[in-house]
C-alpha cells in the first residue's frame, strides 16, 4: 500500500490476528514484497514481464492483488463463473434486495461482461449500460466492483499501456486498474454500471478518518446508513455522488426513542458476524447517540459454532 502516515505494525499486526480469531475472514493474504520469486511469478503471470516490482511508478501497489486473486481460483472451493467482489477497506454499502444473486445474473446474460461496479446512491432507474453519455466505455470501478474471475485471467497476460520506464523497475506506470481499462477495451469485453433497487456504496474521504473521533463517528454512521431515509434533504444531497456528504448522526431524521429488540438468529450465524452485530449495537448506544435503549435477547440452539 501507499504510506499516508508511520504504521504502528505490532498494533496492525495484532488486529490482523484478531480479524482472524473473531472468524470475520476465513482468510488474509499477506505479502511483504520480499519474495521476489513470488513477485517475478505474478508479473510473469499477469503482465508478462520479468520484474520483482510490486507497486506502479506512482505507487499503487497491484502485486498483493494479483496474487489474492490466484489464491482465490486455487482455493479448493471456487468454482468456474465465481465472482470476486473488489473494495476497498473502509467502503460503505447500503443493501436493499439480493444484491449478489442481482450481480450474478449481469454476468449470466452477457458473456463479454468482466466487472460490474457497485452503484453510486441515485434516484434509481438506470439501465445496465456500459458506455458512459459522452459515449466512452465506461472505466472499471477500482473501489467497490464485482469481477468475473474467470474472463480476467482468460485475457493474461496484460498489455501494459504507454509504459515509460524500464520493465525491470516497474511494469505499469500507475494504478492496475487503469491497465485493466485496456485490455477490456482491446478484447472487446466490458466493464458495466447500473441500479440495483436502492442498493449502493459510500467512499468515506480521507478527512473522515483523520482523528479518532472522525473515526468512530465514522463506524456509527456506516451502521446506520442502510437506515439513511431515502426522502431526508442529507440523502439528497448524497445522490450521484460517491463520496460521503457527511460523517455525522444526521443520516438518521431523529434518535429512536423506543426499546429495541435485536434477534439474533444463530442458525448458521458465524461468531464473528454475530460479534460485529453486538459491536455495532454497541457503538449506536453509547453516549445515546441514537439509541436510549437496546436490548439483545439471543436464542441458544446449542450450536457448537461459538
Amino acid at each position: 500500500l501507499r504510506q499516508y502516515t508511520s504504521v504502528d505494525m505490532h498494533a496492525y499486526t495484532t488486529a490482523l490476528d484478531k480479524i482472524i480469531e473473531e472468524r470475520l475472514v476465513d482468510k488474509l493474504v499477506i505479502v511483504d514484497g520480499k519474495d521476489s520469486a513470488q513477485l517475478f511469478q505474478v508479473n510473469n503471470r499477469w503482465l508478462g514481464k520479468s520484474s520483482a516490482s510490486s507497486h506502479s511508478l506512482t505507487g499503487q501497489q497491484y502485486a498483493s492483488t494479483m496474487i489474492g486473486f490466484d489464491m482465490i481460483r486455487n482455493h479448493p472451493c471456487f468454482e468456474p463463473n465465481d465472482l470476486v467482489l473488489q473494495m476497498d477497506s473502509d467502503i460503505i454499502i447500503k443493501c436493499n434486495c439480493d444484491v449478489i444473486r442481482q450481480c450474478a445474473s449481469i454476468f449470466e446474460r452477457d458473456p463479454r461482461v468482466v466487472s460490474f461496479a457497485f452503484p453510486i446512491p441515485s434516484k434509481g432507474g438506470a439501465a445496465l449500460q456500459h458506455l458512459d453519455k459522452s459515449g466512452k466505455p465506461f472505466r472499471f470501478e477500482i473501489r467497490c466492483s464485482f469481477l468475473h474471475l474467470d474472463r480476467l485471467v482468460a485475457m493474461l497476460p496484460l498489455r501494459a499501456h504507454d509504459v515509460k520506464v524500464p520493465s525491470e523497475n516497474y511494469c505499469i506506470d500507475n494504478g492496475w486498474w487503469h491497465t485493466l481499462d485496456y485490455n477490456i477495451q482491446l478484447n472487446g469485453m466490458k466493464s458495466c454500471r447500473g441500479d440495483l433497487c436502492t442498493s449502493c456504496f459510500l467512499h468515506p474521504p480521507n478527512e473522515f478518518k483523520m482523528s479518532t473521533t472522525e473515526r468512530i463517528n465514522l463506524l456509527i454512521v456506516s451502521d446506520v446508513i442502510s437506515q439513511a431515509i431515502a426522502t431526508s434533504l442529507l440523502w439528497k444531497k448524497q445522490l450521484g455522488c460517491v463520496n460521503l456528504k457527511s460523517n455525522t448522526l444526521r443520516w438518521l431524521q431523529s434518535r429512536y426513542e423506543s426499546v429495541v429488540v435485536a434477534f439474533i438468529l444463530n442458525e448458521y450465524t458465524p461468531y464473528g458476524m454475530a460479534l460485529h452485530c453486538f459491536d455495532s449495537f454497541l457503538r449506536q448506544s453509547k453516549g445515546k447517540k441514537l439509541f436510549d435503549k437496546c436490548g439483545i435477547i439471543l436464542f441458544d440452539n446449542g450450536s457448537v459454532n461459538y
